[in-house]
């Protein structure tokens, strides 16, 4: 798009008035550009964890660090550990430095050791070197409360549409998405938070409020919507498609 600008002025404002994204690892990966990282990931840095230790990290109160599923956000959404982070794909490397520190302990929840060693290789060249190994299974939930802990709820266009219409007090629309997509394309009635920014931001929310997640395909939306819900929010959901569904509903109705 930059190429578009008719001129060496027009180039220059439209650079200046990007949004250029920093999230907290940076400064940690400066460093590393310039030393080098210490090794490439070991093969013992990622292996499936000990049943004792598979114990604990799939207890909420006895988890000694952050558990990231890497599995699909469909499988997320469908039956999780609570209190996990959803980052799967090159969303752990593009929002991974968001949500984590260097100091805590990471384990992973994934289909395969291939999913789980591919996932520890992003958080290794990004400075995680805490990683205590991974799990494959996810009980599904055998009563109606555990559901409800390990599920979370998905909505379409035309529900999003219903609740824009004739919105409830309590309830929320928030987009996750960049900057310059919202400029592009705003929800009505939306409030903006970039995903990045939601562990910093997430406090101004209130908890008691229904919030539904939305972003351009539905998977940030999922990734807020994870975080959220590790955070103690318990009424929330995803709007599935997000924009892309949006905008087709929009053409449709």
């Amino acid at each position: 798009p930059g190429y578009q600008c008719t001129s060496k002025k027009a180039f220059i404002e439209r650079k200046l008035k990007e949004n250029h994204y920093i999230a907290p690892y940076f400064s940690k990966m400066e460093q590393s550009n310039v030393t080098g990282m210490d090794t490439p990931l070991p093969a013992v840095a990622c292996q499936k964890l000990a049943q004792d230790a598979q114990s604990a990290w799939q207890k909420r109160a006895e988890r000694p660090g952050v558990l990231i599923d890497v599995r699909s956000h469909a499988q997320f959404r469908d039956c999780h550990y609570p209190g996990s982070l959803n980052l799967p794909g090159g969303l752990l490397s593009a929002y991974g430095g968001w949500f984590l520190d260097y100091s805590t302990p990471i384990a992973l929840v994934a289909d395969s050791h291939q999913q789980a060693t591919e996932s520890a290789e992003q958080l290794w060249r990004m400075g995680y070197q805490q990683i205590s190994g991974y799990l494959t299974m996810v009980p599904k939930p055998d009563t109606i409360e555990a559901y409800q802990r390990q599920h979370v709820n998905a909505v379409t266009a035309d529900k999003v549409d219903e609740r824009i219409r004739a919105p409830l007090a309590n309830w929320q629309l928030l987009d996750v998405r960049k900057q310059e997509e919202v400029e592009s394309n705003e929800f009505d009635q939306a409030k903006h938070i970039y995903l990045g920014y939601l562990p910093e931001m997430c406090q101004q929310l209130d908890k008691s409020r229904h919030y539904t997640l939305a972003c351009g395909s539905g998977k940030r939306a999922t990734v807020a919507a994870s975080y959220l819900l590790a955070q103690g929010f318990e009424n929330v959901d995803v709007f599935i498609g997000s924009m892309q569904a949006w905008q087709s509903y929009q053409q449709g109705a």
